[in-house]
């Protein structure tokens, strides 16, 4: 992992603290972690789709569902950039791109500690 990858990885929920918050049902927290790595590529298949589309109602329907997924596993920089995209989608469409760019790098990163970690 490299040292922006590493710094990420702080604002990472463990393993542990999903288990306190899950009533240290680890089954469930294996749930909840496939699910969300099962439902990530859809969501940013919506996100794209809807800018294709001229959708904005769309892209910001998906970041909404996508950034409340994050939040169960994550906060700072990969959560900010799915609220970002959300906050932009509707007034400026055109940006949404380049932020989607940042947002799947992001995910990439989230998706292999989870797949480590959880």
């Amino acid at each position: 992992m490299n040292y922006a990858a590493a710094e990420r990885t702080s604002s990472y929920v463990t393993r542990e603290e999903l288990l306190t918050t899950f009533d240290d049902d680890a089954g469930f927290v294996h749930e909840i972690v496939a699910g969300f790595l099962d439902r990530c590529p859809i969501l940013l298949e919506q996100i794209r789709a809807g800018f294709r589309d001229g959708d904005a109602g769309a892209v910001a329907f998906a970041a909404h569902a996508l950034k409340g997924s994050i939040g169960y596993f994550a906060h700072g920089e990969v959560y900010a950039a799915a609220l970002r995209i959300e906050q932009i989608a509707v007034a400026e469409l055109p940006l949404v791109p380049a932020l989607l760019g940042k947002l799947e790098e992001l995910l990439g990163d989230l998706t292999r500690y989870l797949e480590s970690e959880c």
